[in-house]
C-alpha cells in the first residue's frame, strides 16, 4: 500500500485501562484533567506505531458534559490543553513529519441525529470556539463521529476564513450502510460537501464490515476517502448512547489489516482506527504500507 496516510487509533479504550481516575460522563477528557502525561505518552505510543497523524483527545471536552460535572469554565483551558499534549507528544517523539489533527466532536449525544438542534447558532459558535483554542497546535481539523448533515453544515460555516483544512468524518448507520443516521444517502452527502469545497471525507467509530460496505457505494472523483473503524460489534436500531457494547473480539490487528487493504482497494487514502483499535493494530497497519 503506498500513498497512504496512518491516522492513530482510539485514544478512549488506552486511557480507561491504565487511569485510575476514570469519569464516566468525561470519558477520554479524565486524562486531560487526572493524568495529562498518560494522555502524551498515548499519543507518543501511536507515533512510535507508525501514526503520521494524530488527534487531540479533547472528544469530551464539549460543554454538554462538562456541564454536567461542573466543569464547564474549564471548555477552553482542556481544549487547549489536548491541543498542547499532542504538540508535546510529537515533539517528543523526534518525527517533525508527525501531524496534529484537531478532533471537532458531536456537540451533544453520539449516535443521536434526533437530539441534533436545527438551530446551529450555539453550535457554529461553540465550534468556533473549539476551533480558535486549538488552532496554535494543530496541522488541521477533523470533525468526527457526525451523524447529521447540520453538525457538518455548521462546522464549516465555523471554519470559514481558516487557512487550517477541514477533514469530516461521519458515523454509518450500521443497519443501512448506504446512509448517514439522519438518513441523509451517501452519495448526496458527498455532493453537498464537495459542493462546499470539502477536500475529505471519512468514516469513523462504525464496525469494519459496515465501513467496508459502504465505500463500495461511493463515487468520489475530487474527495479523498478516509476511514477509521471501531471493534465493536455493529450498532443496533435500540442503541442508546451510554449503553455498554460488547467488543467484537475478532477485529485482532491481522484481520484489521484486512479491511483497511480492502478499504485502500476501493479509494481510500486516509486509515486508521477509532474505539478499541489500539497500537498493536495501527503498527500492524504501518508494517504492512512499510514492506
Amino acid at each position: 500500500m503506498h500513498n497512504i496516510t496512518l491516522l492513530d487509533g482510539g485514544m478512549g479504550r488506552q486511557i480507561k485501562q491504565r487511569l485510575t481516575q476514570w469519569d464516566p460522563i468525561l470519558w477520554s477528557a479524565s486524562g486531560l484533567i487526572y493524568d495529562p502525561q498518560l494522555v502524551c505518552d498515548i499519543h507518543g505510543e501511536f507515533i512510535e506505531a507508525g501514526a503520521q497523524i494524530i488527534k487531540t483527545n479533547n472528544y469530551m471536552v464539549i460543554p454538554y458534559a462538562l456541564e454536567k460535572c461542573n466543569r464547564l469554565s474549564e471548555f477552553e483551558s482542556l481544549t487547549a490543553l489536548s491541543g498542547a499534549i499532542a504538540q508535546q507528544a510529537k515533539k517528543q517523539s523526534g518525527r517533525s513529519s508527525v501531524r496534529v489533527a484537531g478532533s471537532l466532536p458531536p456537540l451533544g449525544t453520539t449516535y443521536r441525529s434526533d437530539l441534533i438542534d436545527s438551530d446551529r447558532s450555539v453550535a457554529v459558535k461553540t465550534y468556533a470556539t473549539m476551533m480558535r483554542c486549538l488552532a496554535p497546535d494543530v496541522d488541521l481539523f477533523i470533525a468526527e463521529s457526525l451523524s447529521s448533515m447540520v453538525e457538518a453544515e455548521s462546522i464549516i460555516v465555523a471554519h470559514a476564513g481558516r487557512d487550517c483544512p477541514l477533514y469530516i468524518s461521519f458515523l454509518l448507520d450500521e443497519n443501512q450502510p448506504g446512509q448517514l443516521l439522519d438518513g441523509t444517502p451517501l452519495q448526496a452527502m458527498i455532493e453537498t460537501l464537495d459542493a462546499h469545497g470539502v477536500s475529505t471525507v471519512l468514516f469513523n467509530c462504525s464496525h469494519p464490515d459496515t465501513i467496508s460496505s459502504a465505500i463500495q457505494m461511493i463515487q468520489s472523483p475530487r474527495i479523498a476517502l478516509g476511514a477509521y473503524a471501531n471493534t465493536f460489534v455493529p450498532m443496533t436500531d435500540t442503541f442508546n448512547h451510554g449503553d455498554s457494547r460488547n467488543q467484537d473480539e475478532s477485529v485482532t490487528p491481522a484481520l484489521y489489516l484486512t479491511h483497511v487493504k480492502h478499504w485502500v482497494n476501493h479509494g481510500v487514502t486516509l486509515v486508521g482506527g477509532c474505539c478499541g483499535i489500539g497500537p498493536d493494530h495501527i503498527r500492524a497497519i504501518a508494517a504492512d504500507l512499510n514492506a
